[in-house]
């Protein structure tokens, strides 16, 4: 995209940004978010912010796996989470965002035509929050999907455990198969990227970025700087 150009946009906000152990709800990084959005805003784009459960989530499928509990029914709790998540990112927007949290794609094409944000949570069990944003970005079109971590981008390995791993400028998705293989897919353990998450990218084609979730990236990357890892469809 050139600089100053208009934009759909997608954001996906990890959930575990906003939603910690010491902080369930980090009024803090919550605030960030709203204030990077309504910068977009102001600048002529449209924002589509697609948040998760976090540790919300966690804490309640905890409780759950203390007894028999479907997994599809975890699921269904812990988009009930990344829900109220939205609805709370929804309210600090509000007007600009309608407080209506939608339950399907088809009511975010339908926002997103007469507001200039909307924001998400989880759709269906079985689907990471990922999987939302790449299923939302390609409905609508998106100029460009957002991927939000607390790291700098996709590395070879994980920063965390290893002080040598290398950040990734781009990666394709094929490598991100790879990387990701064998990855748990219990609900609420879903990592950075699903396989539904990559489908979507890779068939659509969207402009996709994984970076850290701060409001200096995120605007940075919208004006053109390169940061954070490029996802490469083939």
């Amino acid at each position: 995209m050139k600089k100053g150009e208009v934009m759909r946009i997608v954001i996906k906000v990890s959930g575990h940004l906003i939603s910690r152990r010491e902080e369930v709800f980090d009024g803090r990084k919550l605030l960030e978010y709203a204030d990077c959005i309504k910068i977009l805003l102001e600048k002529g784009h449209r924002v589509v912010a697609v948040v998760g459960g976090g540790y919300l989530a966690r804490a309640a499928l905890t409780v759950t796996r203390r007894v028999d509990v479907s997994e599809s029914i975890r699921d269904l709790i812990g988009i009930e989470a990344a829900r109220l998540n939205a609805k709370i990112l929804a309210s600090l927007l509000y007007p600009h965002a309608p407080l209506k949290i939608p339950s399907s794609v088809n009511e975010v094409i339908d926002l997103i035509q007469v507001s200039r944000a909307v924001c998400v949570g989880g759709f269906q069990p079985g689907q990471s929050t990922t999987a939302v944003a790449a299923l939302c970005a390609e409905a609508i079109g998106a100029d460009l999907l957002l991927i939000t971590t607390d790291v700098e981008g996709v590395y070879d390995r994980d920063p965390k455990k290893f002080p040598d791993a290398k950040l990734l400028k781009e990666v394709s998705v094929e490598t991100l198969e790879k990387i990701l293989a064998g990855g748990e897919s219990l609900a609420g353990t879903y990592k950075l990227f699903d396989k539904v998450a990559l489908i979507i990218i890779s068939r659509s084609r969207i402009p996709a970025r994984v970076v850290k979730g701060d409001k200096e990236t995120i605007l940075g990357v919208v004006e053109g700087r390169d940061y954070g890892t490029l996802i490469v469809c083939k």
